[in-house]
């Protein structure tokens, strides 16, 4: 007897779970065919009850397939046609069958696209791949039930996201990237059969002749819907459908010319705002640098002073000790310039690092925090117990360690995004 069971499976987080899952049940003896819904998790597993029960099937699911995954039995389907009935109702089902698919075909094509949709990120803050990958991962970790796929570019500091509209919509994966610490701007939303268009600017152009040479080079490309070329600019925008064709694909269409043509992409829509926040971030990181340089320098110049020269004119640390007890005059210097560099210097640190603890992950911010702040502390609390017993002497302290770190680490910084 044919039956058909379904389930209601959750713990399913991609593609790859799906597959374990069929090569797990498809090969047992009894199983006709399964078929599974990764986004719902409905699952529909056809067999003959006079081979496997349920209770089999079940087993198999839950322990052979190896996945961390939890069942629910919405019910069992019988379908009771005997190999005769079929044999003989066999044409004129098959007649029926491709009526169906013919009305089914003309309802399809009036029916609004309701598929997979793709938004695309402004992402600002990325400095490493391990930015990348925790941004992907903590997306991709099934938290957020719509996402489908997430793709970051740390260069281009875009991202590109596939979603089902009905779950969730761009302005949530925005936010959900914002909380992570970044600085988040939806750019575009395409649904995944739309059409994109993009404008070049093509440098080496010298007259009209060479304009229609690259239109008629860019429309002989498969996916190119239309082509639309300005002389007087040097700009050429291309139609193009992205399931078939890319912007890459179009520029070295371009360049294997070997007119000597250089193309780049523009964009005029959203440029300036992101021209705008690629400039409040070189400012923000160029104002921390010399800020930090402010007080770093003094510190290097105190630290070479007491380290050499001070020993050399009085002969011993002794005289450098003490304006109270425990407190020399070296370590009252350093803890004046380390401190604002540690807290104002340092403070987009902060909250980058802060941002990423709060979300359970670790990134570089996490790492230049940790250093300066325990060195500032641990020095200020061995400072401040020296002080409290009263010795003759002052500790060796590290205040110098965050003012030359975040001096350093907010220059490259800086110069990274100059770059972009």
């Amino acid at each position: 007897m044919s039956c058909e069971l379904n389930l209601k499976i959750s713990g399913l987080k991609c593609n790859s779970c799906v597959n374990k899952l069929k090569s797990a049940v498809q090969p047992i003896d009894g199983i006709d065919n399964i078929s599974v819904d990764l986004t719902t998790g409905n699952t529909r597993i056809a067999f003959n009850s006079r081979v496997i029960d349920e209770n089999r099937i079940l087993d198999v699911v839950n322990n052979d397939s190896q996945l961390k995954i939890t069942c629910e039995v919405l019910g069992t389907t019988v379908r009771t046609s005997s190999k005769n009935c079929r044999r003989n109702q066999m044409n004129n089902k098959n007649d029926s069958m491709n009526d169906r698919k013919a009305k089914r075909a003309l309802l399809l094509s009036h029916e609004p696209h309701d598929g997979p949709v793709k938004c695309y990120l402004r992402i600002r803050g990325m400095t490493c791949a391990s930015c990348v990958a925790g941004i992907e991962k903590h997306l991709m970790s099934g938290k957020f039930p719509g996402i489908k796929s997430a793709l970051v570019a740390l260069m281009a500091q875009k991202g590109e996201f596939e979603y089902n509209p009905k779950l969730i919509t761009p302005a949530k994966i925005a936010d959900i990237v914002s909380d992570m610490g970044y600085d988040v701007t939806v750019l575009e939303t395409q649904t995944a059969q739309s059409l994109h268009d993009i404008k070049l600017h093509i440098l080496g152009v010298d007259s009209a002749t060479d304009m229609t040479l690259i239109e008629k080079e860019i429309q002989r490309q498969i996916g190119v819907r239309e082509v639309e070329t300005t002389f007087d600019t040097q700009r050429v925008k291309v139609i193009y459908d992205p399931q078939v064709v890319g912007p890459r694909d179009i520029i070295k269409c371009i360049e294997a010319l070997q007119r000597g043509f250089t193309a780049y992409p523009v964009s005029e829509s959203a440029g300036s705002s992101a021209d705008d926040a690629m400039l409040e971030e070189i400012r923000k990181w160029r104002n921390s640098f010399l800020f930090s340089l402010l007080f770093g320098v003094p510190t290097m110049f105190v630290m070479l002073f007491f380290m050499y020269a001070m020993p050399a004119i009085q002969g011993s640390h002794e005289y450098m000790c003490c304006l109270i007890s425990g407190l020399s005059l070296e370590n009252l210097i350093l803890f004046v310039l380390s401190t604002p560099v540690q807290f104002i210097g340092g403070r987009h640190f902060y909250v980058q690092a802060y941002k990423a603890l709060s979300h359970k992950t670790a990134n570089m911010d996490v790492l230049i925090m940790l250093a300066t702040t325990i060195a500032y502390f641990y020095s200020l609390g061995i400072l401040l117990y020296y002080m409290i017993r009263g010795f003759n002497a002052s500790p060796l302290t590290f205040f110098d360690t965050p003012p030359m770190l975040l001096v350093f680490i907010s220059l490259g910084r800086w110069l990274e995004c100059k770059a972009k």
